[in-house]
Order: structure tokens, then C-alpha cells, then sequence
């Protein structure tokens, strides 16, 4: 079901319109924005933003909505430069807060050069040294967001693999990565510490909206009462 938007909006979009989609990058699902390249009978194909490889998606997915629907205010992206920190997911599949140290446009895209430190027990010794990663990556990728928008700053060790870093917890008031813009409630989600993939969370989540979830929980009930009324 899409967002309710407008009446009449999906037969309105034309060539050119933005419009907001749902992406896959690096393991993450979210919302993000595309130009319309080519209106077909019962399709689009979408060009998302910061992205040269055309998508083609069906009138009635339910991975489109109006522009803007979800993604509201994304503006935010286009005014990062050198120095900012931005919740990132990281080339070790972990959200760490990382900084920007350069900004590059090109004719289609902006890329900004991220830096995240984790650290790790030198050779032969228990002192920690400072790895540190760097990565291109353009300015509408899933894997940067606000700073805090999804991570909460603490002072708890996580280690993952023979890395260390500060662990910041998940912030779930705060939802990108399935979030709605209707109140729409989210069974699951993908977190640092666990093994979840992209396609659990998304089944997980389809099988709570279409009431899975509350039919598996009426069966327990009912045998629940069915036995305590055999033992009578």
C-alpha cells in the first residue's frame, strides 16, 4: 500500500519528476530519491540519486511513494563539507561516527571521503593502535546519515572481529532504515550486534504487517485454553 499522497499522483508522475524509492545498499533497505527516466504501461524506470544505474520499478510496488514522503528534508546531504561527523556504516558492516574529510562533485554525483577510526591489539602486545579506514562514498548513500540519527553515543567497548571501537547503541526513536511517515509499525529491524540480513528483516517485517505475527499469538491462546480445559 503506498503512502496516501495526492489523489490521482502515480497517473500524474511524468519523465523528470523525483519521486521516492526503496533501495538496497551494502546489506541496508531504505528510503531514498530517484529522477523518473522513461514512464512504461505499468512501470517507471527511476534513476536514484547518486546512483547511474537505472531501476525499473512497477506502478504498484509499494517501494515508490510521492517525493518527498519519506525521505522529507533530505537536503541535509547536500550541505555536508569537510568536517562533519555523520553516523556512517562502516567496510566492517558496523554504524560507527565518522568525519568527512573532503567533498568531490562530478557531473552526476557528489562523493564524500569518509574517515572512521576503530583499533586494535598491536603484535605481540595488550596496547591498542589506531587502524583507520577511509571510503568514498556518494553523498545519497544509505550508509551515511545524521549524526545521532541512528547511533547514541557511549562509552562501551564492542568488538568486532580483532577491532575495537566505542559502541554506540541504536537509537529507536529515531528509525531510518524502515522508517514511515504514517505510523506504520516496524516488527524488525537490522542491529550492529547481530547477524540479521537485509531480506529477514524485510520478511519479518512483511509478515507482521500482514498480521502473522497476531494470528501466530491467537493459536498459542487458543491451545493454551484447549488444554487447560482437557485437564478439567
Amino acid at each position: 500500500m503506498h503512502f496516501i499522497g495526492p489523489e490521482g499522483w502515480l497517473e500524474k508522475l511524468q519523465k523528470g519528476d523525483h519521486i521516492d524509492l526503496v533501495r538496497e545498499e551494502a546489506g541496508l533497505v531504505g528510503w531514498t530519491t530517484g529522477v523518473i527516466e522513461e514512464v512504461k504501461e505499468d512501470s517507471f524506470i527511476i534513476l536514484p540519486d547518486g546512483n547511474w544505474e537505472l531501476v525499473v520499478v512497477g506502478k504498484e510496488s509499494e517501494e515508490i511513494s510521492p517525493y518527498g514522503a519519506y525521505t522529507r528534508k533530505n537536503e541535509w546531504r547536500l550541505e555536508l563539507t569537510k568536517g562533519d561527523i555523520v553516523d556512517y556504516f562502516c567496510l566492517l558492516g558496523i554504524w560507527v561516527q565518522s568525519t568527512i574529510t573532503e567533498i568531490k562533485s562530478h557531473e552526476k554525483s557528489t562523493k564524500a571521503k569518509i574517515k572512521s577510526m576503530l583499533y586494535r591489539k598491536a603484535d605481540l602486545t595488550e596496547e591498542m593502535e589506531e587502524k583507520i579506514f577511509e571510503d568514498w562514498v556518494d553523498i545519497f548513500s544509505l550508509r551515511i546519515q545524521k549524526k545521532n540519527s541512528i547511533l547514541i553515543e557511549n562509552s562501551t567497548q564492542y568488538q568486532k572481529g580483532i577491532y575495537t571501537f566505542d559502541k554506540e547503541t541504536i537509537n529507536d526513536e529515531k528509525d531510518v532504515l524502515l522508517n514511515s511517515p504514517c505510523n506504520q509499525r516496524i516488527y524488525c529491524v537490522q542491529r550492529l550486534e547481530k547477524e540479521s540480513t537485509a531480506t529477514v528483516v524485510g520478511l519479518m517485517n512483511i509478515l507482521g504487517k500482514e498480521g502473522g505475527f497476531e494470528k501466530m499469538l491467537s493459536k498459542i491462546k487458543e491451545k493454551r485454553l484447549s488444554f487447560g480445559n482437557s485437564k478439567e
